[in-house]
């Protein structure tokens, strides 16, 4: 897992960290879903919770996604 250098947290804090735009925010978590479906990685609780809380202020927004081939994992 990647240390951020500043804190020394892992990329697990992403699920804290929200872009400091707002009107950006719905794009943000479209992206991270798209990235986490495309390659299959999993989510924990945390930050499930954390996608599912921001999705409520994205009503219109759609996922669109291709997975990447299991060989090219």
């Amino acid at each position: 897992m990647r240390r951020n250098r500043r804190t020394g947290s892992t990329a697990a804090c992403q699920a804290e960290w929200l872009p400091p735009t707002a009107t950006y925010h719905c794009a943000y978590v479209i992206g991270w879903v798209e990235t986490k479906l495309r390659w299959d990685l999993a989510a924990d609780d945390r930050e499930r919770e954390a996608l599912l809380g921001l999705a409520e202020d994205c009503p219109d927004a759609t996922v669109t996604y291709e997975t990447v081939p299991a060989d090219a994992k």
